[in-house]
């Protein structure tokens, strides 16, 4: 094996490199030249090589042999990393499609406060005497509430009355939200229109949003067709009365509740005929025997509308009292407050089909009364004559099924 093949241990390797430097230390630096290069040239060799740790001992001992040249290669200098700029984000660029606005909330005029409408001393102007606000009538005699109807349509009716009712006793205003009123009702009262029996003159003015009827009674005992003078007469108390409630409209606004789809759909009255002549136990007639029907401008606008609907069914009799059913039916109502059913003296009672029922007997005339049932959203009103209990609430679950 020859010597270059061998490796110094670590032990072998100390033990050199200090025999080195001690003749390294050895070396007369005068003189000899030759062995002196020699020496000082295999010192650094050693030196720098046992540094590195790894010399054969033929590189050591041995003849030298020829390395070849190495030339220093400069390293590449790093490329500069390049600088990333962020892209700024690009805000999308907002939607120029116009929005829808919000519908507007429903409210009643003046908050249902006819306070607020019209003095007491300014319905007296108009009414030619003194009068004053006054509620529901509470006698004995049996007429549907229509406040929630009103309501519906953003409005209030009001009524301003002397001590006896009568003519010139009576004013009367109604505040809703015109754009709930068809305009073929706006039509008809335009101008001075005379109803009831021509013992009152009412019209419509819209103001803004605002649809303000008033009514004032006659001012003369003859209640033919008012004369030129009397007309003008009454044009000046309603332009009076609907000067005065204007004046008040930036206290307040008028909004009417958007028809739900759980408000029975207007029906026609035909449709009921089946139940009712059961419940009359024989056939009936689609109308009233007398002229005390509702009418006048706050009934038109509510049944134009849709919230209000009335049938009557009437079958004559020798003794006068032939069966009467008058049907209202109300879409959106809902169940009456306490104060009404307190003053219409009504007590609940069992109908199928009604979520809730009440009912009321006249204090004149025990064979009449009026039922209240109410179906989800909606009501029902019947006041009736010359029927059984059990026939009635029989034919209202019919009608109530009917309904939907």
């Amino acid at each position: 094996m020859g010597m270059n093949d061998d490796q110094l241990t670590p032990a072998e390797h100390a033990a050199v490199r200090q025999r080195l430097l001690a003749g390294a230390r050895r070396i007369e630096p005068v003189g000899r030249h030759r062995n002196a290069w020699i020496a000082g040239s295999v010192a650094v060799v050693l030196i720098l090589a046992l540094a590195g740790g790894a010399v054969g001992i033929g590189g050591l001992l041995g003849t030298a042999q020829p390395q070849p040249a190495t030339t220093a290669t400069a390293s590449p200098s790093p490329s500069p990393t390049p600088t990333v700029t962020p892209t700024p984000s690009i805000s999308p660029t907002p939607s120029l499609t116009p929005t829808e606005p919000p519908p507007p909330v429903p409210a009643v005029a003046f908050d249902g406060d006819c306070s607020r409408v019209l003095t007491d001393e300014e319905a007296s102007e108009a009414a030619g005497e003194p009068v004053s606000l006054f509620g529901r009538s509470t006698d004995s005699s049996l007429y549907p509430e229509t406040t929630a109807s009103t309501n519906l349509l953003g409005g209030i009716q009001c009524a301003w009355r002397g001590e006896e009712i009568g003519i010139g006793s009576f004013v009367s205003v109604t505040v809703l939200d015109a754009r709930a009123v068809p305009a073929d009702v706006t039509d008809k009262y335009s101008a001075s229109v005379c109803t009831g029996l021509s013992a009152v003159c009412e019209t419509v003015r819209v103001v803004g949003d605002a649809w303000i009827g008033a009514t004032v009674p006659r001012t003369v005992s003859d209640l033919g067709s008012p004369t030129e003078d009397e007309l003008q007469s009454i044009d000046n108390a309603l332009a009076f009365v609907i000067d005065a409630v204007s004046s008040r409209l930036p206290e307040t606004s008028t909004v009417a509740v958007p028809r739900q789809s759980s408000w029975w759909a207007p029906g026609s009255c035909e449709a009921q005929r089946a139940a009712v002549d059961r419940a009359a136990g024989g056939s009936m007639e689609a109308r009233f025997p007398g002229d005390f029907v509702p009418e006048g401008l706050t009934w038109d606008a509510m049944v134009a509308a849709g919230v209000i609907q009335w049938c009557p069914w009437y079958r004559y009799s020798d003794t006068g009292r032939g069966p009467l059913f008058q049907i209202y039916s109300q879409p959106g109502a809902a169940a009456p407050d306490a104060d009404y059913l307190e003053r219409a003296r009504l007590t609940p009672v069992e109908v199928d089909g009604a979520d809730s029922a009440w009912i009321a007997y006249s204090e004149t005339y025990p064979d009449e009364g009026m039922v209240v049932a109410v179906r989800g959203d909606n009501r029902l009103t019947v006041t009736f004559s010359g029927t059984t209990e059990d026939g009635l609430r029989a034919m209202v679950a019919e009608l109530l099924q009917a309904a939907g």
